[in-house]
């Protein structure tokens, strides 16, 4: 088993308590159930800092760069999003030089456009609709006939000798778009598979016969 952390010396200096900027129900929840801790806002760590190895040893001949991907963020602020499917992507990278010698750890958000509109956000709840998460207030009148957004948490692509921006599966629409539209593709709910799987089919056929 090897067990990694942060040289303390090489983080980022902080005397503040890592609760202060939790709002209060999710403080509550965390000292009832300390799993829930896991869940937070992951911090982004854009500067390589080195790992400490506090068990086992690292092989000498190990060397490369393991890659990561996840959901970093299931909340924002005090609104949670519907699933954590839907979190914004969080990529990480652990560097092993080789020799035996400590790796060094990196990790930031992808700057999705639904990220962006995000940070710009001046509303009621979210700025863009999810797979699981709706839109503003939630209402069909802010969420109808508009496309899930990805956040970019699935998958990371190696190309050209370094990892490309993650990718995950979006379908766009064809505009413009012929009528009348399966009733299920105007919907301002999320869609599970076998219903979403039927729609696509149901709208290949609509375009097929107008």
């Amino acid at each position: 088993m090897l067990l990694l952390h942060p040289l303390a010396s090489a983080a980022a200096a902080s005397t503040a308590s890592p609760f202060a900027s939790i709002p209060a129900r999710y403080r509550a929840a965390i000292a009832a159930e300390p799993w829930r801790g896991a869940l937070e806002p992951a911090a982004e760590c854009r500067a390589p800092v080195e790992c400490e190895v506090t068990e086992g040893a690292i092989p000498a001949e190990l060397r490369g760069t393991l890659f990561r991907i996840g959901a970093g963020r299931v909340r924002v602020g005090e609104t949670p999003y519907g699933h954590w499917f839907d979190g914004d992507g969080w990529a990480c990278a652990l560097a092993f030089p080789g020799d035996g010698a400590p790796p060094r750890f990196r990790a930031r958000y992808v700057e999705t456009p639904r990220r962006r509109a995000q940070a710009a956000w001046r509303g009621e709840g979210m700025a863009a609709r999810g797979a699981w998460t709706q839109r503003g207030d939630g209402s069909p009148l802010d969420n109808a006939c508009r496309i899930a957004t990805s956040p970019a948490n699935t998958n990371l692509i190696y190309h050209a000798g370094r990892p490309a921006r993650p990718a995950t599966l979006t379908l766009p629409l064809p505009l413009p778009l012929p009528l009348p539209l399966p009733l299920p593709l105007l919907l301002p709910l999320p869609l599970p598979l076998p219903l979403l799987t039927l729609t696509l089919l149901l709208t290949l056929l609509t375009l097929t016969l107008t």
